[in-house]
């Protein structure tokens, strides 16, 4: 695998949103501290707020002892209203630069979740789907024009790799059909 492919690249946003520092608000008190790679963690008082790098609340997070804050917090309603938005624009609207690498973390917390609500999960996925779905349609189509940085602006980290690759390969394709010498008809 080449440092500049696709799986590469989104390897480094899903690394480096996974040590980024999230705001959390404990569910409920946690006496013990946890030492972790020399790290303290906890206590935790029900209420509180706390502050740490995503991979370390995500695991307190599955056991209920943790949750986001209505700020970090991705759910299927938050991606109907999006997918709802995107479907009644032409244009791309601006998204959080990292929401579909947080998207599919919040997937892997609710499939390890001990309370996995199938039907949440379900059209949690189908929300997801239709977001893609839309702004893929919409990658796609600017792929195919010299792209500025103003039509750049509104895409997540993970759109910019989609669009950078599907434009080279697009403009490969039809150079490939544009620039053959065509020999002259006598």
């Amino acid at each position: 695998m080449s440092m500049n492919s696709i799986q590469s690249q989104l390897k480094r946003i899903r690394y480096k949103f996974r040590n980024k520092i999230i705001e959390v608000k404990a569910v409920k008190n946690f006496k013990h501290s946890i030492e972790i790679f020399g790290k303290i963690i906890g206590p935790f008082i029900a209420g509180n707020h706390y502050k740490m790098e995503y991979w370390i609340a995500k695991e307190f997070i599955k056991y209920n002892i943790l949750q986001f804050t209505e700020s970090e917090h991705i759910n299927a309603q938050r991606i109907q209203k999006i997918a709802f938005n995107q479907s009644h624009t032409e244009e791309l609207l601006k998204l959080d630069p990292n929401l579909f690498t947080a998207i599919t973390e919040y997937m892997g917390i609710l499939s390890d979740g001990n309370e996995r609500d199938d039907k949440n999960y379900r059209k949690f996925i189908s929300f997801t789907q239709e977001l893609i779905r839309l702004r893929q349609s919409k990658i796609l189509a600017l792929s195919q024009i010299n792209t500025t940085l103003s039509l750049t602006q509104n895409l997540s980290e993970e759109e910019k790799i989609l669009l950078s690759h599907s434009s080279s390969t697009v403009h490969a394709w039809k150079d490939y059909f544009l620039n053959i010498p065509h020999k002259k008809s006598k």
